[in-house]
């Protein structure tokens, strides 16, 4: 669990050990002998700690906070001098370290070289044998080794001090080798191998021992020679300490107790202070604000009441949920500025939806209804403003207000004792009961806000998608309605048949409708949104999905417009030219279908929720089985006796076989598509060979 997580009083208790550990450093480290300095240290590092928790805040105060730093730490150095004079003493009688964190290097105090282990690296091959001058090259010319890049072969007279140095530490390893690659000074791309008594040899195989100064600058071995006059020794001894603080190293010294006394003062103790700023920081902001959103945890708000004395109390009860609600309302206030902009975008889009639906009388009764409710879906979905929210709350309110009434009232009465003992009995919610449901409240309040923020483009084209659709559906009860008899009329072609075309028309369209509301739903209800991700562009699932339902609508608007008259033409004149015709229609139709399907398959494998999936699948029934219905309807109707009962069968299980099953393999589930097209297009076939037997 991290600080973002953890209650009010588990922070602070957890920033009462980490202070209690700063000051076992403090009493054991850092030289403090008496209880003052002890409490004084203690009381600075607290102070530190609520500094930089506020200097994040407090914009207007930053200079003297940031002065007030630089005081502190100064301070803290000075109660903490006795530690670290110990560690200077240490470094000045210590060349050569090792490193807990970073074991493959060595460090040389007095030249500021890094240079490698040889404990740890492999200055010969794995067999034992010398590298010869190509290899030794690729080797140090590619050497990358504990943070460090730079790395080159040691120069000749450095090598031979560090061999004559009892105190190296990988002397042994220096002395059991004969031969080592080294570069002279005027020669520094001159590879040289000399052997242990710096005796160069034309021998052309050696050992690597390489060589770095990552870790300090150019003038670092001239400002800490002993024959520097500018600088005093504990201030070159200074330098080397923050070489090793600046770059993050752990030294080993010869005295243990050094190395614990450095590891406690410069790794430790900065660890459980940053930790300590981060706890200060959080318990601050626990105690000042806590910002509204969808998750938020409304205990952070409840931590300021006393929640046993409150319910134990008639007069506690009901002044605690008065402060309780202005508490929550003030937040809201607050939350409602800082989304001010989302809130009233969305409220100028709901404006297209704030006139009440009047019925149109075009539209029957079951058309009225689906686009009324489907519009008061909508007008309530993203209603966003936090009016509604407010007078609940208050509503609450009033009734605190309401019980502190009774009691004023009970107190004119000469009986008040016995009136304020059944006041007493009545049953009421606790107060922790009435704080987690008005808490609720604004949470679904929030959520609904939040998502209309990461999904405003998405959710004002589902606006103007709904006002598209119901407009066009009105044109196709009126003008196209029209234009089909005009057409139709121009060829002779009766009444009671172009109006039943339109009847099948309308009844898909009705169905494409339905299907369209029902994308609506779900675009808007689902907390989020699923996303398709195709190649380097991102679209909503439900935008994509309306797009070929739009475009499956548009081909059927194609077929009835340009098509259906000429299939009635065709068969006008034939015998049994009726059944043939409706066949035709519905075979055409169904490869209309067929391209629906084919667009959809394309975007249910590409989400990768297979509960999205199966979403599509389900939703897209109606749509996909709109020809196998009608053909059984048609044959049900007409009551034929010629058609076999092993095709009716047949067709009748195309609508129970369950395609979900390849929803998980696009390339079964392409198949198995294309299995329903043939057979679907087979029993036509059967179909129509049956009935002109």
């Amino acid at each position: 669990m991290n600080c973002e997580e953890k209650t009010l009083g588990e922070l602070t208790s957890l920033k009462e050990d980490l202070l209690k550990q700063i000051t076992i450093i403090q009493e054991n480290c850092e030289g403090i002998d008496n209880v003052v300095n002890v409490k004084k240290v203690l009381d600075l590092n607290n102070e530190k700690s609520e500094l930089l928790s506020k200097q994040s805040k407090v914009k207007n105060d930053l200079e003297n906070i940031a002065s007030r730093l630089v005081s502190l730490n100064s301070e803290i150095n000075l109660l903490a001098s006795d530690g670290i004079d110990r560690i200077l003493e240490a470094i000045d009688k210590q060349r050569y370290y090792l490193f807990k964190n970073k074991p493959e290097i060595i460090m040389d105090k007095k030249t500021g070289a890094i240079i490698t282990n040889l404990d740890y690296f492999k200055y010969k091959d794995n067999n034992g044998n010398y590298y010869d001058n190509e290899v030794a090259r690729k080797i140090v010319g590619h050497l990358k080794l504990e943070g460090c890049k730079k790395w080159n072969f040691i120069e000749r007279d450095y090598l031979h001090s560090l061999i004559n140095d009892y105190d190296f530490p990988s002397k042994k390893h220096l002395e059991s080798s004969k031969y080592w690659y080294t570069f002279e000074k005027s020669y520094p791309e001159k590879l040289k191998v000399i052997n242990s008594n710096n005796i160069c040899s034309e021998y052309c195989y050696g050992g690597i021992i390489a060589c770095s100064y990552n870790f300090s600058n150019d003038k670092y071995e001239s400002n800490i020679n002993e024959y520097n006059k500018v600088y005093t020794k504990k201030e070159k001894l200074q330098m080397f300490l923050s070489l090793l603080t600046n770059n993050n190293l752990e030294p080993i010294f010869k005295d243990e107790e050094i190395t614990i006394l450095y590891r406690s003062i410069y790794k430790e103790k900065p660890i459980l202070l940053n930790k300590l700023n981060e706890i200060q920081s959080k318990i601050e902001e626990l105690q000042t604000e806590v910002l509204l959103s969808s998750t938020f945890d409304y205990n952070l708000i409840l931590i300021n009441y006393d929640i046993n004395l409150i319910d134990s109390s008639i007069i506690k009860y009901y002044e605690a949920i008065q402060r309780w609600i202005d508490d929550l309302i003030s937040k809201l206030q607050y939350f409602e500025e800082i989304k001010w902009d989302i809130i009233r975008e969305f409220n100028v889009c709901g404006l297209k939806l704030s006139k009440k639906y009047e019925d149109n009388l075009k539209l029957d009764e079951e058309e009225n209804t689906l686009l009324k409710n489907r519009q008061a879906f909508l007008r309530k979905n993203i209603d966003l403003g936090m009016s509604s929210i407010k007078t609940k709350l208050l509503s609450v309110k009033s009734q605190a207000d309401k019980l502190e009434s009774r009691i004023e009232e009970i107190n004119d009465n000469e009986n008040s004792i016995l009136l304020l003992a059944e006041l007493k009995e009545e049953k009421r919610a606790s107060f922790n009961f009435i704080a987690e449901n008005t808490a609720n409240i604004i949470k679904n309040a929030l959520v609904k806000v939040e998502y209309f923020e990461a999904n405003k483009d998405f959710v004002i084209n589902v606006i103007n998608a709904e006002s598209k659709w119901s407009e066009n559906y009105k044109v196709f009860k009126t003008k196209d309605k029209e234009d089909l008899k005009s057409l139709s009329e121009d060829d002779g072609i009766e009444e009671d048949m172009y109006m039943s075309w339109y009847k099948d028309w309308r009844n898909k369209k009705y169905t494409i409708e339905e299907s369209f509301t029902e994308l609506i739903k779900q675009g808007i209800k689902k907390s989020i949104v699923s996303v398709i991700q195709d190649e380097n562009e991102s679209k909503y699932m439900i935008e994509e999905v309306i797009s070929i339902l739009e475009q499956y609508n548009n081909d059927l608007d194609d077929f009835y417009k340009n098509e259906r008259k000429n299939i009635h033409q065709k068969y006008a004149f034939v015998s049994g030219g009726d059944i043939q015709e409706k066949l035709e229609v519905e075979s055409d139709l169904y490869k209309i279908t067929v391209k629906f399907q084919n667009r959809l398959q394309d975007i249910i494998f590409k989400l990768d929720s297979v509960e999205d999936r199966i979403f599509l699948l389900k939703w897209a029934e109606s749509i996909i089985d709109l020809q196998v219905n009608e053909v059984l309807y048609f044959v049900k109707d007409k009551d034929f006796n010629k058609i076999s009962e092993t095709i009716l069968n047949q067709f009748a299980d195309l609508k129970r076989r369950n395609i979900e099953n390849y929803i998980s393999d696009a390339q079964l589930y392409s198949e198995e598509k294309s299995n329903r097209e043939k057979q679907f297009n087979s029993l036509m076939y059967k179909m129509r060979k049956e009935l002109m037997a």
